[in-house]
């Protein structure tokens, strides 16, 4: 007999040795499973809908709904360690905002 072979019937015993002993359980863990699997699910739907309600409240945002709804999504999901420590990309919205704010006119 080889060595992965030696492997192999000891994987195959502890999961049948697994499977055995969780169909032997599961009786007893049914409602705790459930509990935490409710949970969880209840978890993954409210927080979406929280930060789909608060991306949408910022959108609204009169004259700077656009630019932080961007910086935001990027920062949150695109940006390295933190918010200081990467350059940003910058859209075409954000250079005219940009120049707008340190020029005083728009060049877009």
């Amino acid at each position: 007999m080889t060595s992965f072979h030696a492997i192999k019937l000891l994987a195959d015993t502890h999961r049948w040795i697994l499977r055995h002993r969780m169909h032997e359980m599961l009786p007893q863990i049914r409602p705790l499973v459930l509990t935490i699997g409710g949970f969880l699910g209840l978890y993954c739907v409210a927080s979406y809908l929280q930060v789909a309600r608060g991306l949408d409240f910022i959108s609204k945002t009169p004259l700077f709904g656009l630019l932080l709804t961007e910086r935001l999504v990027y920062v949150s999901f695109f940006s390295s360690l933190s918010f200081w420590s990467a350059p940003m990309p910058r859209s075409l919205a954000w250079a005219c905002f940009e120049e707008r704010i340190w020029n005083g006119r728009w060049r877009c």
